[in-house]
């Protein structure tokens, strides 16, 4: 709808100036995101572990977040490129597209990363846990329960 309200002369006469802004607020965005990328990538590494969702495992915890952060970006992004008016040679709009690869590229090889290291670790996870009882004894408050042995990995 933007596209076709841009070839009428009065409003895009209007919007051109706006350009610029526009694509200030896509490359503070994108900014934004790496910002995000990099806290996450420094917790990855930290004894806690990476930040997720309340009541996610790691894993798919980490695997979601990434895909919220590319869906973050593929919005705007996707936005910007329906605009057939904005020129891409201008350095301004080069530097924020090639932002934007960069970011899908980061976020594409953490994906890779996560599942790669989940994939190699996961039979002996797998077989450690089978081995284990699905229901034991605990005690709590001084008398003694059934537990669901549940695994939070």
């Amino acid at each position: 709808m933007l596209g076709t309200l841009l070839d009428r002369p009065i409003i895009h006469k209007t919007f051109e100036p706006k350009y610029k802004i526009l694509i200030d607020m896509c490359s503070k965005e994108l900014d934004t995101v790496k910002v995000l990328y990099d806290q996450q990538l420094a917790s990855m590494k930290s004894p806690t572990g990476p930040i997720v969702n309340k009541n996610m495992p790691k894993v798919s915890g980490s695997l979601r977040w990434s895909q919220q952060l590319h869906d973050r970006i593929e919005l705007t992004m996707g936005k910007l490129q329906t605009l057939s008016c904005i020129s891409r040679d201008s350095p301004d709009t080069k530097d924020v597209f090639s932002k934007y690869d960069e970011m899908m590229n980061y976020i594409s090889s953490f994906e890779a990363d996560v599942f790669t290291r989940w994939a190699s670790d996961i039979e002996t996870i797998a077989k450690t846990n089978l081995e284990k009882p699905l229901l034991v004894w605990e005690t709590k408050d001084g008398k003694e329960v059934l537990k669901v042995n549940f695994d939070p990995e």
